[in-house]
């Protein structure tokens, strides 16, 4: 729609609004969606959604910026002022959209930590999920000098995980984060930078009864990623109880693992050879 009007997609336009579109998961036209205006916002990646039994509307939990914008400078390059890492960052975010009615009646930052790549225990998906999980970032030259980072360069860095305690941020008591560090994990004077984590379930916990719910509704289990050391080049995989967010295991890699967006966690029985 934008190309068709002449405009950039992947440059933010304030004067345009935002909605959620909801419809069927097997919607067969056009006429079963649902446009549901929000605040002007950008979101490129949601931790999960699901249905309230308690009311029917829809819950969505993702990590909301004010701009589509993720270099802090691509406006001043087009003329435009650079824009602050403020401006550009991303939060958790909790939606709650009437779909009867078409209006969103709820809709509020969870948390002042700047995150993106959210991630909860797969088989929460569509379903309530207590806890969720993100990587803190790093962006802009002063806020990378400031920790450390010798490259001027770099669209952004990911130091921290963060784990949100969802149940918690619905009742308005904060969302309770905890923290785990890939520089504090790393060796002494370790430039350590995690990649986007993902939650692997424990193994034997119990399949088809209400997986994670035990310890609390998505921390049963582990959150895996890769932490490469800038100031080494060496890559470790780190395995983190989900539930204290500490260490459990480092895995050294034979060959160094470069800094990618996404990540996905599948059990090695459905890999296929």
């Amino acid at each position: 729609m934008l190309r068709r009007e002449g405009l950039n997609p992947f440059k933010h336009h304030p004067e345009l609004p935002s909605a959620f579109a909801v419809f069927p998961r097997h919607a067969r036209s056009a006429a079963e969606v649902v446009w549901i205006p929000v605040q002007g916002c950008s979101v490129f990646h949601f931790a999960n959604s699901w249905e309230d039994p308690s009311d029917g509307t829809l819950v969505v939990i993702g990590c909301r910026s004010t701009t589509v914008t993720m270099a802090r400078d691509a406006e001043a390059k087009s003329g435009e002022r650079s824009l602050s890492f403020a401006e550009t960052a991303a939060h958790m975010y909790l939606w709650r959209l009437d779909v009867q009615r078409g209006v969103c009646v709820e809709e509020r930052r969870l948390s002042d930590a700047a995150v993106d790549f959210p991630q909860v225990d797969q088989t929460r998906h569509g379903r309530p999920s207590r806890f969720a999980y993100a990587v803190e970032l790093l962006q802009g030259p002063e806020v990378l000098a400031k920790a450390g980072v010798d490259n001027p360069d770099a669209l952004f860095y990911l130091p921290t995980v963060v784990k949100f305690d969802l149940e918690a941020a619905l009742r308005g008591d904060g969302a309770a984060e905890r923290r785990y560090s890939f520089h504090n994990a790393g060796r002494p004077g370790a430039q350590a930078y995690g990649t986007e984590t993902v939650f692997a379930p424990r193994h034997g916990r119990g399949a088809g009864s209400a997986p994670g719910l035990e310890r609390g509704g998505g921390d049963d289990g582990w959150l895996v990623s890769f932490s490469h050391d800038e100031g080494t080049g060496l890559t470790e995989c780190h395995v983190i109880d989900a539930v204290t967010m500490r260490l459990q295991a480092r895995l050294a890699m034979p060959v160094a693992v470069p800094f990618g967006f996404h990540a996905w966690w599948i059990l090695g029985e459905d890999v296929v050879a």
